[in-house]
């Protein structure tokens, strides 16, 4: 199908568009519905140059979704950016070189997304029908604008950056069972990000920051570091997370990089701080801790009580800020 088709109706239902296992379904251009309720549902391959849209034509309201269905692929091919408004993913979904697939809508679903090269997945405004999850093979994925009282559940290995997408934070809890990559501001609101056992989040360089709600700075999202987590500083500079950190997993600084962990700290796990990495803490305990550290620099700046931080190994302490009200308790 070439060109732009507007499917719209002054009441009742649109219908359904069926794509049956086997067939394979084009989309040059977009595809807008009007009023009532819509939906395209792919068994085959459907792919997508253009964009799926609920208007809301003449002033009315549309209830659509596209539904991606188990052993179902979608091809998003379009030069710069597709917008769908609704979809559950239950199949695959290929994201071209150079494409961008931006969800604006709502999501659901337990299925896959390949993002070649330069392609890139916008959760810009979404929001989830229910618990989901994605298992992503490369490229890039954004949160900006994302809003759940759902968990949506990522693994594989893929790049963050919200540089694009609705300029806001995201609410919600995403697990990371995979290897994420983290580039920018990622701000949260009422947030959690859960590494779980076996998988990392390395903060790339400088620009790599957790920051806090953009409206209300005393309200932080939380970082979760399993044990057989790990949390990784990279790129030679430094990088802050305002989020309370709660780190039961390994935290590692790659030499000549600096970490600081300003909202909050808890837990009983490790760092790693090669060389000159360093790792500072320049907020406050949430609770009785313990850190054992292989290498480099610790530092308190402005650490708070009234809990005890318990610290082990081989480590020097560099304060380049004051201190106060803090109780080390070292073994």
């Amino acid at each position: 199908m070439t060109g732009n088709l507007t499917l719209a109706y002054s009441q009742g239902d649109i219908g359904t568009l069926n794509i049956v296992q086997g067939a394979n379904w084009t989309l040059n251009g977009d595809l807008k519905f009007g009023s009532g309720t819509a939906e395209v549902i792919n068994n085959g391959t459907a792919s997508i140059s253009g964009s799926i849209l609920s208007p809301g034509l003449y002033g009315l309201s549309t209830d659509y979704s596209f539904v991606n269905n188990a052993g179902a692929v979608m091809n998003v091919g379009k030069a710069g950016s597709t917008t769908m408004h609704s979809l559950t993913n239950n199949g695959h979904i290929n994201v071209a070189d150079g494409s961008i697939l931006d969800l604006q809508g709502v999501f659901s679903g337990q299925g896959s997304v390949n993002l070649f090269n330069t392609g890139r997945l916008l959760l810009s405004g979404a929001s989830l029908a229910e618990d989901s999850a994605l298992a992503i093979n490369g490229g890039t994925i954004g949160f900006n604008g994302f809003h759940s009282l759902y968990t949506l559940a990522l693994s594989g290995n893929y790049a963050i950056d919200n540089s694009s997408g609705v300029s806001r934070g995201f609410a919600g809890t995403i697990t990371n069972a995979g290897q994420a990559t983290l580039s920018g501001t990622m701000s949260g609101m009422v947030s959690v990000w859960h590494n779980l056992n076996g998988s990392s989040l390395v903060l790339k360089d400088s620009s790599a920051y957790l920051s806090g709600n953009p409206y209300v700075n005393s309200v932080l999202g939380t970082l979760i570091n399993d044990k057989g987590a790990s949390l990784q500083k990279i790129g030679g500079d430094y990088s802050t997370v305002d989020w309370k950190t709660v780190n039961n997993g390994e935290i590692s600084v790659a030499d000549g990089s600096t970490l600081y962990l300003s909202g909050g700290f808890s837990g009983n796990g490790s760092a790693n701080l090669n060389s000159s990495g360093k790792l500072i803490f320049s907020n406050k305990l949430d609770a009785d801790s313990s850190l054992a550290i292989n290498g480099g620099d610790i530092g308190f700046n402005y650490l708070n009580g009234p809990f005890t931080l318990t610290l082990s190994g081989n480590f020097g302490i560099d304060n380049d800020g004051s201190s106060s009200n803090f109780l080390i308790s070292n073994h």
